[in-house]
């Protein structure tokens, strides 16, 4: 993976399929391997640590909403990102990244293996694939990007042709999209604006949300008011970009 020499398990699966687990019986397996059969090799790696790649488990509290392995679970087995951060906070799939970026690093200083583990499947995905995201900076609140831009990006001919054909009322909403941030507190009316605002823009996009889905919807809104093209565009130009993994 390019910036990370050596690698990584990720674990990946839906809530309940034994992830945390596995995870832990790795370690472990490997922890014990490496301490009975000190002059073996096993990759050079003295032990391994367990990533958190859930959204909900890095804030403290909510153990039992969102299945956290317990102390007497984790059997000793160091847990990162994990429980560190305050419910009222909002952690994105970027910032993630660049901590588990970071936490990768010091296993890898430290021999020791690192293990990916959760339900948050795209986060593991911008993990690996790291050209999937628009940016690095992308996902943080709107405000820390329109803050930066002095003009409006050049429209590409679709979307161009697509905001000239759109009535009055949503002109307006796409002139003054909500702050993200506050997506749940929108009513079902301005939800379904938005949803029908982007299945205007990027039908792609717009089928591939539900209406209710406010915070998804509004960022394909943003990727578009910020590139000056489709979502689902810059996604497919990105899968095409991808390559290898990290």
């Amino acid at each position: 993976m390019t910036g990370i020499s050596k690698p990584l398990v990720a674990i990946v699966g839906t809530t309940g399929t034994g992830k945390s687990q596995l995870g832990i019986e790795l370690a472990l397996a490997l922890q014990r391997q490496s301490s009975s059969h000190p002059g073996l090799d096993f990759g050079g790696w003295k032990g391994a640590r367990v990533i958190n790649a859930d959204a909900m488990q890095v804030y403290r509290g909510l153990d039992i909403v969102t299945n956290k392995v317990t102390e007497e679970e984790k059997q000793g087995v160091e847990h990162l990102l994990m429980d560190f951060k305050d419910p009222s906070e909002e952690y994105f799939v970027s910032q993630w990244i660049k901590d588990a970026m970071k936490e990768i690093e010091r296993c890898h200083e430290q021999e020791l293996l690192p293990i990916v583990v959760g339900g948050t499947t795209y986060w593991i995905q911008h993990l690996i694939f790291p050209n999937r995201l628009v940016s690095l900076t992308e996902d943080e609140a709107p405000s820390d990007l329109t803050e930066t831009k002095d003009e409006e990006p050049k429209l590409f001919p679709v979307v161009a042709a697509a905001l000239s054909s759109l009535t009055d009322d949503l002109k307006q909403l796409y002139s003054n999209l909500p702050d993200r941030s506050q997506s749940e507190a929108c009513s079902d009316e301005t939800a379904f604006a938005l949803h029908t605002l982007l299945c205007e823009l990027d039908p792609p996009m717009g089928g591939r949300w539900h209406w209710r889905d406010t915070r998804k919807v509004l960022r394909s809104l943003e990727i578009i008011k910020e590139s000056g093209q489709r979502a689902s565009d810059v996604n497919s130009s990105q899968d095409e970009a991808v390559g290898m993994a990290r």
